[in-house]
């Protein structure tokens, strides 16, 4: 992950109004009936071939979704240095839509024409498909050819992706600017709103943002011994779930090389609730967070 950062412009907050909670004083209700009536009381949007889910699922039962998953219906929202759609790694695949911003035209996404200016959103890209096949990619191209952006274009694209209606915001990048952190929660918070789930790279416990806000789902890459592919969660830490990305991704025109990283481990993780989402579709991403946990932290985390 690069940590480059540029500057922003203020923007004025959404308005509160649209803020509209659900009513947790009802008496005689346990946490885990609020959770249910929260997490499944709305389908998802979209075309995902829906299952019907009545309680709480067992770690088994997100364990063989997880296995049994492709990704099918669950639109996905990369937010990075747009994908080479052309790659030979693509054949016979096309991205949803592809959308570009740059400097000239802040607030306004214009039509991108498959293409990367650095490499690292079409390896972003390529191991999301990888693990969820079947799920649909957009690309919102915010970060330039040396891979940094700016605070205000990632605000913009993913109140836009929000809007749309995505399932999943793919951000493999990070913010350490304490200045930038309302932007970023104010977004984030939207996301919880509406059903709509962040995953975000980062490394360490060093304050960052999206990835530093209890409801997004923070991924690091693992420093073990864990095989590729692996996912692991561990108590304690803002950031505790780890994956193994490390391997030969695609890159820009057409090349692959070999990384290892955050932003690859965030890719991982969002191909797996891809795959998740189209057995068992889950709108709350603090629900979906937690189930994640019991899955991938042993059966200490599972009562």
């Amino acid at each position: 992950m690069n940590r480059r950062r540029k500057t922003f412009s203020p923007f004025r907050r959404e308005s509160d109004r649209a803020r509209n909670f659900p009513g947790h004083r009802a008496a005689q209700r346990t946490f885990s009936q609020t959770l249910r009536d929260m997490s499944f009381g709305d389908i998802l949007p979209g075309e995902i071939e829906k299952r019907i889910v009545g309680d709480w699922i067992t770690p088994e039962e997100a364990s063989a979704a997880i296995r049994e998953g492709d990704g099918s219906g669950v639109r996905i929202a990369i937010l990075d240095s747009g994908v080479e759609i052309g790659h030979p790694d693509f054949r016979g695949r096309q991205l949803d839509d592809d959308l570009v911003m740059d400097d000239a035209t802040l607030g306004d996404f214009g039509e991108g024409e498959g293409e990367d200016v650095y490499g690292h959103g079409t390896a972003i890209a390529g191991i999301i498909w990888k693990v969820a096949p079947e799920a649909g990619i957009t690309s919102f191209r915010v970060l330039g050819p040396k891979l940094a952006g700016r605070t205000t274009q990632v605000w913009l694209a993913a109140n836009e992706a929000i809007t749309r209606g995505f399932h999943i915001i793919n951000c493999s990048f990070a913010c350490g600017i304490s200045g930038h952190l309302s932007l970023y929660k104010e977004w984030t918070d939207r996301a919880l709103l509406k059903g709509v789930h962040v995953v975000a790279a980062s490394h360490g416990e060093e304050p960052e943002w999206p990835a530093h806000f209890a409801s997004v789902l923070a991924v690091d890459y693992s420093e073990s011994d864990m095989d590729e592919g692996q996912i692991s969660y561990s108590d304690g830490r803002m950031v505790g779930f780890t994956a193994a990305a490390d391997g030969e991704v695609p890159w820009k025109d057409g090349s692959h090389r070999s990384m290892t990283g955050s932003s690859f481990a965030a890719a991982l993780m969002t191909g797996i609730v891809a795959r998740l989402l189209s057995v068992y579709p889950i709108r709350d991403p603090l629900l979906l967070k937690a189930v994640l946990r019991r899955v991938y932290g042993g059966e200490e985390n599972w009562n």
